[in-house]
């Protein structure tokens, strides 16, 4: 992985970067709270087992890192799907 190009050594961090933007806009509209707690705690559990496998710090299995991207990738479709206000008033209110 060493003789990999730049780009490509750099895409979980691009990756972590988009996650915290789609978190932070999908947080402004939703109306659940829970989720929107889980949904920041998933984003920091992934942004730090990134950060250890480029550190290599302690071992963790790189299937727990799929999982957890897993789990955020799902968290953002139900929040989409059942969690979003359908007027304006809903968003001022919250």
């Amino acid at each position: 992985c060493a003789d990999a190009p730049l780009w490509w050594q750099s895409m979980d961090y691009i990756f972590i970067l988009i996650a915290f933007f789609a978190i932070y806009r999908a947080t402004k509209t939703s109306i659940n709270q829970s989720i929107n707690r889980l949904l920041w705690t998933t984003w920091l559990i992934f942004f730090m087992l990134i950060i250890n496998k480029t550190t290599s710090l302690i071992y963790i299995n790189p299937n727990f890192t799929y999982i957890i991207g897993c789990l955020l990738a799902l968290l953002h479709l139900y929040n989409l799907k059942y969690c979003q206000c359908q007027s304006e008033i809903c968003c001022i209110n919250k």
